[in-house]
């Protein structure tokens, strides 16, 4: 599973961590560019990853499935969570 933008001037791709619950975003494709990790879901397994057409924000859902957390791509910082069955 992994996350793709869809604008070659904003490349973000979101691929799961070697750790539970982590993510590593990669804004780039060159040889030796740098990573960001993130920690989307403390205690649980990534299940699914999703990045915006424009890669500004980035969703994961944990392998439970009840909560969809999103992320600001630039800044790493949580934005907004949905769970399952609450607006």
């Amino acid at each position: 599973m992994i996350g793709l933008s869809q604008l070659e001037a904003n490349f973000v791709l979101a691929l799961p961590g070697t750790e539970q619950g982590t993510v590593v975003l990669k804004t780039s494709l060159e040889q030796g560019a740098e990573e960001s990790f993130l920690n989307v879901h403390s205690e649980r397994r990534v299940q699914n990853l999703a990045v915006t057409f424009d890669g500004r924000f980035l969703a994961s859902v944990s392998v439970q499935g009840k909560r969809i957390k999103i992320f600001d791509v630039a800044t790493l910082q949580f934005v907004r969570i949905f769970r399952r069955g609450f607006y």
